[in-house]
């Protein structure tokens, strides 16, 4: 924002600046005081700076904007007119690239979500071709549909979660990395991709009834990302992604 020297103390409202929310393809969060935000369609990553971060927060936030537009005015020494216009070009720049949308159009969206279950035939399979199914299901539909969308559906696996007793993961995790080997041939990314991987094992875990969260966690200095599923809080496969903490949770299916 440009200092001027002419502010102004016009005390209009604002609350209709902050009617926006993320888009359904959007992740976003601040750490280390800049908003970092994952765009699911292009699986890429951006770092906003302060004054963006800030302007976000504008339009995101549902209290009264007009405290602090006011209060930046009178810290830049710029008039309300030119901050508002920052603002709406921000804004119209993040409805462009699809990273924000109007929050009545979202709370719509959200009724007509539908979960996805499996049926209860398929939890009767054994649990390698369960699994091979789970990476060879992921893989294709990565492929045909995109991240974005494949993401969607995936998180959305509902299983038969219940009040029973976890069942031991070590047996459920032989049977995922036996099927990851023959499954290698036709996914050959499916071991070294990490998105990938763990949208295959997620799914996998779900159908045979474990509570497993799926995590996209980033470090933004040096940057670093990095996707893995845990279930009541521990890695699947490690107690903690090696090499990549401690990160900042990006997004989770428990959220």
């Amino acid at each position: 924002m440009q200092r001027s020297l002419c502010p102004t103390a016009n005390r209009r409202n604002f609350g209709h600046l902050n009617i926006y929310v993320a888009s359904q393809n959007v992740r976003y969060r601040v750490i280390d005081g800049c908003g970092v935000v994952l765009d699911l369609r292009t699986q890429r990553y951006s770092v906003l700076d302060e004054q963006a971060t800030a302007i976000w927060g504008i339009l995101t936030d549902e209290s009264d904007s007009t405290p602090r537009i006011h209060e930046w005015a009178r810290d830049y020494e710029t008039p309300v007119d030119e901050i508002v216009r920052t603002i709406d070009l921000f804004c119209a720049d993040c409805l462009k690239t699809g990273w924000l949308r109007r929050r009545d159009c979202a709370e719509s969206e959200q009724l007509g979500r539908k979960i996805s279950r499996l049926p209860d035939w398929c939890r009767r399979l054994p649990g390698g071709l369960l699994a091979f199914s789970a990476l060879t299901l992921t893989a294709l539909s990565l492929r045909f549909r995109g991240f974005s969308k494949t993401y969607g559906r995936q998180t959305e696996v509902c299983g038969t979660l219940g009040q029973c007793a976890i069942p031991p993961l070590e047996p459920l995790v032989r049977s995922f990395l036996a099927a990851e080997n023959i499954a290698f041939f036709i996914i050959r990314r499916a071991p070294n991709d990490c998105l990938a991987r763990s949208l295959a094992l997620f799914r996998y875990l779900r159908w045979r009834g474990i509570p497993a969260t799926h995590i996209i966690g980033i470090r933004r200095v040096p940057f670093a990302a990095h996707a893995w599923v845990e279930v009541l809080g521990e890695g699947v496969f490690v107690p903690a992604p090696r090499g990549f903490s401690p990160l900042a949770i990006l997004s989770s299916t428990l959220q």
